[in-house]
């Protein structure tokens, strides 16, 4: 009995535990499904918050849209009142002849028209040519320059076309060819431009016949004008009629002539009158035949004092007794001082002006500043000049006009050469170079 006790006893209690489990089990389970419905309660609560206001916005938008039907309700009405009254009234219009088609044209008086077209014409070109000579103010033409008082020596045109041939006859690469194709008087010395270049040689000369030698400075109103092309054609043109020839670049600011003639420019004017480097050394002899030339060297800090110095003077000097030209490229006159203190050394000095660019004042104050420095200005070079547009096509340097015939050279025989004898020169001359 006992045993049978205890054992339900035992029984009891393990199965009073498992029923405490079990409802413990259903306790956190509620308490889950507790807890998930409080959060969508609160949802719900949420939602419900936002009732009144969203009613409050439809409430709202809702008068809007009653506002405006009854306001387009009323203007459609307006709309159809207005409409119906103008249709309904009569104009007071009376009519006093039909309209007709006419049968034959309206009298225009064309005489007179005409004749008041040719005169205000006429007016109107007169007083345009007028304005134009009075408003332009750029050297366009010789006359120009002679109507200022000025000398011309030489006029240069464009040089597009003849770079174009220059590119077309040479067959060495840009490596192989350290000239520049600006000096035509090199590579093609029989074209138009290379006659310019010897008419600007021959007004050179002719200004100092009884001179042994001479110091001709070039230079320009304002930077841009040519100048330094001028210089470096001239020199070869001087050589080609045998003189012998000394171009010194004297720009100690913006130096251009060693890439010209494709030299070294690492020492020049400069070292040489800063006691940098000899004469020997800043010296670049037979660049082409019967032309030497020195370059600027490293640029100074002060080159209008070494330009005006007596180490200057001096070199100038004793040039002059070993060439017979001696070419001295300047800066431009109105920019810096350099070319009015070199000018006072020269024998003459040549001012190259573009023609449609140079303005007239500007050429004036250059000559006035000469002027002024006591020097002797030998005349204008007139560069980038039209002739065509002045002179006609006879006389243009284009291929349609007089030297339209120079697609080869000539020879003093007659005898046309071919392209190769440009390619030869010029061979020989990087061949000189290289060797030098």
């Amino acid at each position: 009995m006992g045993g049978t006790s205890g054992g339900g006893g035992g029984s009891f209690l393990a199965e009073a535990k498992q029923r405490i489990i079990e409802q413990n089990i259903e306790l956190q389970a509620l308490d889950a499904r507790k807890v998930a419905l409080d959060g969508v309660i609160q949802e719900y609560e949420r939602k419900f918050n936002q009732i009144p206001k969203k009613s409050m916005e439809l409430a709202r938008l809702q008068r809007a849209k009653m506002s405006n039907e009854k306001l387009y309700l009323l203007v459609e009405e307006k709309y159809n009142e207005t409409s119906i009254q103008e249709k309904s009234e009569f104009g007071y219009v009376n009519i006093v002849d039909p309209a007709v088609v006419p049968v034959k044209p309206v009298g225009t008086r064309l005489r007179v028209f005409l004749l008041f077209g040719f005169i205000g014409g006429l007016s109107l070109g007169v007083f345009i040519t007028f304005m134009k000579a009075f408003i332009d103010v750029r050297i366009r033409t010789p006359e120009d320059l002679k109507r200022h008082g000025l000398i011309l020596l030489s006029t240069v045109s464009g040089m597009k076309y003849e770079i174009r041939k220059i590119n077309e006859d040479t067959k060495l690469s840009p490596a192989q060819s350290p000239l520049d194709v600006h000096l035509v008087s090199f590579y093609r010395p029989f074209g138009p431009i290379a006659e310019s270049y010897r008419h600007l040689r021959t007004s050179v000369l002719a200004t100092q016949e009884d001179a042994q030698s001479r110091c001709i400075m070039m230079t320009s109103a304002v930077p841009g004008e040519g100048k330094t092309t001028t210089a470096c054609n001239l020199a070869v043109s001087l050589t080609q009629a045998g003189r012998k020839v000394l171009l010194v670049n004297a720009d100690l600011r913006r130096p251009v002539i060693h890439e010209m003639f494709g030299l070294t420019n690492e020492h020049g004017l400069a070292s040489f009158l800063s006691g940098a480097a000899t004469l020997e050394e800043v010296r670049q002899r037979e660049v082409l035949q019967n032309l030497d030339i020195i370059a600027s060297g490293e640029l100074p800090d002060n080159p209008s004092e070494i330009l005006g110095s007596d180490t200057m003077k001096e070199f100038i000097r004793s040039m002059k007794q070993e060439y017979e030209i001696v070419i001295a490229d300047a800066p431009p006159l109105l920019a810096v001082t350099d070319a009015a203190v070199l000018a006072k050394e020269a024998d003459g000095v040549v001012i190259v002006v573009s023609a449609g660019t140079t303005r007239v004042n500007a050429l004036m104050s250059a000559a006035e500043l000469l002027h002024n420095f006591d020097a002797k200005m030998l005349g204008v070079v007139l560069n980038n000049f039209d002739v065509r547009a002045s002179f006609g096509s006879y006389a243009s340097g284009h291929p349609n006009g007089y030297y339209g015939y120079d697609s080869g050279y000539y020879d003093s025989n007659g005898k046309k050469k071919s392209k190769k004898s440009t390619n030869q020169r010029l061979e020989s001359h990087t061949r000189g170079v290289r060797t030098s």
